[in-house]
């Protein structure tokens, strides 16, 4: 699979993280046949807190798509509280995408975070 940041590093850490990240949403949504939600997060007052929708199958996401340079990124309690419930309120699964730009390869630079249930659903099917 084709690695998702095409760009050299050194030009990744020159851009602003708000840069990277609408990149990195752009790049997903156009990855999954989904769509960016317009200016996600970006106030307590819009309806669209989370980054990407994406139908995969017969499941709807709702994606909060994150991306750092460093080597590891903490997700907390809260942050897949929130996801979850945004996810509930609009009748989507929540999934969380991390982008590791300095991941090097063979490692993936995009990792997924589903809840269980998700996972084994698919499995099943």
């Amino acid at each position: 699979m084709p690695k998702s940041n095409s760009k050299p590093r050194r030009l990744a850490a020159q851009r602003s993280t708000r840069t990277r990240g609408d990149e990195h949403e752009k790049k997903l949504a156009e990855r999954l046949r989904g769509r960016v939600q317009p200016n996600s997060g970006a106030s307590p007052y819009t309806h669209e807190r989370e980054d990407v929708v994406a139908t995969l199958g017969s499941v709807e996401l709702l994606i909060q798509a994150k991306t750092t340079q460093q080597a590891s990124h903490s997700v907390s309690l809260q942050a897949l509280g929130t996801l979850h419930r945004n996810a509930m309120r609009d009748g989507k699964t929540p999934a969380y995408v991390v982008r590791f730009e300095q991941a090097d390869e063979p490692t993936p630079d995009e990792w997924v975070m589903l809840p269980l249930d998700v996972l084994q659903g698919i499995l099943d099917s």
